[in-house]
């Protein structure tokens, strides 16, 4: 039993290239079951396209022409690119030196070639059955069946739903932290236009009051630039009447001084000299007279 027994019935020769593969495989002979896959995949190229292949026409020739008919399906650009590997492996296996993954590259071409011809049974066949069916690793090493298939398929889907599942909770995680970096950048911006603001605040008042200070300034120079004006030396007709009469007073004040003294002396005179004639006192009246004004 292998991996191929499907195509059997529905394409003998690659069936044969198929299990030829697999037994290579077995027997660790990897280069040859490269190569082997891209003699298969050579073979089905040239049987898809019959008539249109013609003789001395290289793979790669083939593989152009499969290309220009293509319908440019899922399953028709699937199929064009395994040729593709199958073709590249087989011609490194062919012209190159051995490597230490040569079993690994073996596996992958039988995988390839498994899916290919996968896409052809079901083009012909159109049963859902066949494009379900998976590459089994353990018929290929043992020939048997593994009969857990069936649980190694639900067991991948459910594998492929917690991935789906692990991925969105990671994308809602990822989201709510850029929300909460969002609220806390918002925050801390808030906080800093505030701080902001307070030094401008500061700033006007500075401002403020220094313009201020500098117009009372300047209106302090302007006042002391301004010259009182000085009293004028001429008198006003009010105040030179005033001025006479001042002097009328001090006049008088003057003759009622002169006349006391006088009267005091006639007095003095009289006690010492007592037989003196009137004519002296009437003189001395007459001097007293002159003094009026």
């Amino acid at each position: 039993m292998g991996n191929f027994d499907f195509i059997k019935s529905i394409n003998k020769n690659f069936y044969e290239l198929g299990e030829t593969a697999e037994k290579l495989f077995r027997d660790e002979y990897y280069d040859q079951c490269i190569t082997q896959t891209r003699k298969m995949a050579e073979v089905m190229t040239k049987t898809i396209l019959g008539c249109k292949a013609q003789e001395g026409d290289t793979f790669d020739d083939m593989l152009y022409k499969l290309k220009t008919i293509s319908c440019d399906t899922k399953y028709e650009q699937e199929f064009i690119s395994d040729m593709y590997f199958l073709k590249k492996q087989g011609n490194i296996a062919t012209h190159s030196e051995k490597s230490g993954n040569d079993g690994e590259i073996a596996l992958e071409c039988l995988e390839h070639a498994f899916e290919a011809c996968v896409n052809y049974a079901y083009s012909k066949t159109k049963d859902d059955n066949i494009n379900r069916l998976l590459f089994d690793e353990k018929l290929l090493v043992l020939g048997e069946k593994n009969n857990s298939l069936q649980q190694r398929y639900k067991q991948e889907l459910e594998n492929e739903k917690q991935r789906v599942n692990d991925q969105n909770g990671y994308i809602n995680s990822f989201e709510k932290k850029q929300k909460k970096a969002k609220k806390q950048n918002k925050k801390s911006n808030k906080k800093e236009e505030i701080n902001n603001e307070k030094p401008n605040i500061f700033g006007k008042i500075l401002q403020i009051t220094i313009i201020i200070s500098f117009v009372i300034l300047s209106v302090l120079i302007l006042m002391s630039k301004i010259k009182t004006p000085e009293p004028t030396t001429e008198n006003t007709p009010i105040e030179k009447q005033s001025a006479k009469e001042v002097k009328k007073q001090k006049n008088t004040s003057n003759l009622i001084k002169i006349d006391k003294k006088s009267q005091i002396e006639t007095k003095t005179r009289k006690k010492t000299h007592p037989v003196q004639n009137s004519t002296t006192t009437k003189e001395d009246l007459s001097i007293t007279k002159n003094f009026s004004i």
